[in-house]
């Protein structure tokens, strides 16, 4: 009778195990959306902590999204969140800004690197007329 209670607690206990580690699992994936860096929660037993990190580390849809918030922002778009990225929009935004900073730093060199183009050709039109300017007079 004693075996019968024992066996019976072990399986009820495996059961709620398995439970709380495919909950904690499922709580650190979807926290991935929303967190730029794992930030460990607050949790009274390690084991939980370790389950909700491996949750958020098994997240891979994250990659996708950084990649396309990314590039949007680097070919200058204007910030629109696909609705299948909701969930995820201060991951998306983050991504986007830093793809932006890149469009806007490229579009400031070629601005720059126009502006000395610019100068340049202006000193060497004035270096030409004033020579010319000189030979006509002789």
């Amino acid at each position: 009778m004693e075996a019968m209670y024992v066996k019976a607690y072990q399986e009820g206990y495996d059961k709620g195990q398995s439970e709380s580690k495919k909950s904690y699992i499922k709580q650190g994936y979807e926290a991935a959306f929303t967190m730029l860096k794992y930030q460990a929660p607050k949790l009274n037993n390690e084991k939980f902590t370790d389950w909700y990190k491996a949750g958020f580390e098994s997240n891979k849809e994250i990659n996708q999204i950084k990649k396309e918030a990314y590039e949007l922002g680097k070919e200058g778009e204007d910030l629109k969140i696909p609705s299948k990225y909701k969930n995820a929009e201060p991951i998306f935004k983050h991504h986007y800004q830093l793809g932006y900073k890149e469009y806007e730093n490229k579009q400031n060199k070629l601005m720059t690197t126009g502006g000395v183009g610019a100068v340049g050709l202006a000193l060497a039109s004035g270096v030409w007329y004033g020579f010319r300017k000189k030979r006509n007079a002789k």
